[in-house]
């Protein structure tokens, strides 16, 4: 019984993997070129806002919006959103310092 639900299991994996194989079109010759330059979404005066700059902008918000609500209450054992935040920061911490060394992280 347990070696004939393996082989169903290893069945449906294996034609979940296949079909979009099977199903994909062939890559065209030309490739459109992609621009580099960012798409100006408003003008501000003379001062244009680009989609990377709102993403950005979003982005930082997010992040600036949550650590305040999870350092709101802090507690000595951390649990929740306190708990999800000091893992982000040690793992900045620990990905850094991999990168540039303990002695640089330590400073900052």
């Amino acid at each position: 019984m347990r070696n004939r639900c393996f082989l169903i299991m290893v069945l449906i994996c294996g034609v979940a993997f296949a079909m979009p194989a099977m199903a994909a079109e062939p890559a065209p010759a030309e490739h459109a070129a992609v621009s580099l330059k960012p798409q100006t979404l408003v003008q501000v005066g003379g001062f244009g806002i680009t989609n990377s700059m709102l993403v950005t902008w979003i982005v930082a918000a997010g992040i600036i919006i949550f650590s305040q609500i999870a350092t709101r209450h802090v507690r000595p054992i951390p649990s929740g959103a306190q708990n999800f935040w000091e893992w982000m920061v040690e793992g900045l911490y620990t990905f850094l310092e991999n990168i540039i060394g303990r002695d640089l992280v330590a400073k900052g």
